[in-house]
């Protein structure tokens, strides 16, 4: 709890080394995450039985520490560690929404909720981790093939299981490649993916996601030509382009799915817009004894503005019930499919804040 509230958190990559190995970044373990992981599901635990308790504010104290842990933890170098941040996020949003529906909360311990959540920091964007570590994993990975033959880029692939020793006359034929291109064409692809993350507005950054694949599609069909990869296994015919070739086969192989990570991003910061007006719907529905039937009914009392749908643009979906509400996004796909989610049956892609609290599904 008292480590959360730390305005920093430093966590390196540290990868294993050897005598006769040195140590890289590919091999860099984060065994940090799933530690944090486990304190998320404690600290939601402990919150519900908290309430149960009538612990109120101290429940709420566990599920403030889970959303900064996320967000400490998203900051780590690696996307894992920025995709288990979101997660936790997540974990902790869930929980929030049980809390609202169980808590015995006055309108103004409702609002005094809403201001925790607002002031806490965004979560962090994943740039940092794709411009640097991503890049420089692909840097290396170039060198480490260079260093140690062709029988890296096998075991890259999972062709192989064990990488092969390279023989002499393999190394004195990486010794004879002209690396630059490799480098050069690595770096180049790594600019355009994160000028692509660098774009604030969704619609313009997804076009840029659209030029980026088209691409890298079009790379991925010149490097499928079995023949030039075999000449590079067997480390035949080497020239100036074997050295680009084998770099266009990294960027192939090494580029992470950028715009997947975006959108789990995207799906965080809509999730928590959409916390944000639940809480305030609940504000409201103490105030009057009902939920409004609209929800510009919410500003500026208890939203400075109703927040739009990040996916679509527009209003969120409301749908006003006599006891309840159901409130949702689009989701990524940018299709109504009723605010039904991933754990409906049939699923959908909608991010759906349902009120009454919708029964658990107890296993069969």
């Amino acid at each position: 709890m008292e480590a959360t509230r730390r305005p920093e958190y430093f966590n390196p990559l540290v990868s294993p080394r050897s005598e006769k190995e040195p140590g890289s970044l590919i091999e860099s373990l984060v065994p940090s995450v799933q530690k944090c992981r486990e304190l998320a599901s404690a600290l939601t635990a402990r919150a519900m039985l908290r309430v149960a308790e009538g612990k109120f504010d101290d429940a709420w104290q566990d599920l403030l520490a889970c959303h900064r842990l996320a967000r400490l933890l998203g900051r780590g170098a690696s996307i894992i560690e920025g995709l288990v941040g979101i997660a936790l996020d997540t974990i902790a949003s869930h929980a929030d929404l049980a809390y609202l529906a169980r808590a015995k909360l006055t309108s103004k311990q409702v609002q005094d909720r809403l201001k925790d959540l607002q002031a806490l920091p965004p979560m962090p964007s994943m740039l940092d981790q794709i411009d640097i570590t991503e890049r420089f994993t692909y840097l290396e990975m170039v060198q480490l093939i260079r260093r140690g033959g062709p029988g890296m880029l096998g075991g890259l692939t999972g062709k192989n299981g064990k990488t092969p020793k390279a023989t002499v006359e393999e190394l004195k034929a990486m010794a004879l490649i002209d690396w630059e291109p490799a480098l050069r064409k690595g770096n180049r692809y790594y600019d355009k993916l994160t000028d692509a993350l660098r774009r604030k507005n969704r619609v313009v950054r997804e076009q840029a996601f659209d030029r980026f694949e088209d691409d890298l599609k079009a790379l991925r069909v010149q490097t499928m030509k079995l023949e030039t990869l075999a000449k590079i296994m067997e480390g035949k015919d080497v020239d100036k382009a074997v050295g680009k070739a084998i770099g266009d086969v990294l960027i192939g192989l090494l580029l992470p799915a950028v715009r997947k990570v975006q959108n789990a991003h995207d799906r965080s910061e809509q999730v928590q817009r959409n916390l944000h007006v639940a809480f305030a719907l609940a504000a409201y529905q103490r105030d009057h004894g009902n939920y409004p039937a609209k929800l510009d009914a919410l500003a500026p009392k208890y939203l400075a503005t109703v927040p739009n749908d990040l996916f679509s643009g527009k209003a969120l979906v409301y749908r006003f019930a006599e006891k309840g509400y159901l409130l949702y996004s689009v989701g990524v796909n940018g299709q109504d499919e009723g605010g039904r989610s991933f754990d409906d049956d049939p699923s959908g892609d909608d991010l759906p804040v349902r009120m009454p609290l919708p029964e658990l599904k107890r296993p069969k």
